[in-house]
C-alpha cells in the first residue's frame, strides 16, 4: 500500500512537471512571438521615420530655393531702384 502511494505521488509530480513544462514552453513561445511582433513594428516605424526625414529634407531644400529666389528678387529690385535714382 505504501509503495502504491509513493508511485502515485511520483506519477502526480511527473504529470504536474509535464504540465508546468508545457505551460512554460507555451508562455516562452508567446513571448517570442510578442518580441517578433515588436521587432516588426519597430522596423516599420523606423522605415516611416526615414521616409519622413527624406520628405523633411526635400521640404527644407525647397524652402532654401524659395529663400534664394526671394533674396535674388530683392537684390534685383534694390538694383533697379538704385538705377532709377541715378
Amino acid at each position: 500500500m505504501f509503495l502504491m502511494t509513493v508511485v502515485m505521488q511520483v506519477d502526480d509530480w511527473l504529470a504536474d512537471d509535464d504540465a508546468a513544462v508545457r505551460e512554460n514552453t507555451r508562455v516562452v513561445h508567446e513571448m517570442g512571438e510578442s518580441f517578433d511582433a515588436m521587432a516588426v513594428q519597430m522596423e516599420s516605424m523606423q522605415a516611416a521615420q526615414e521616409k519622413a526625414n527624406e520628405a523633411e529634407q526635400a521640404a527644407d531644400a525647397a524652402l532654401v530655393d524659395i529663400l534664394r529666389n526671394i533674396s535674388e528678387a530683392l537684390e534685383a529690385q534694390a538694383g533697379s531702384v538704385k538705377d532709377n535714382k541715378k
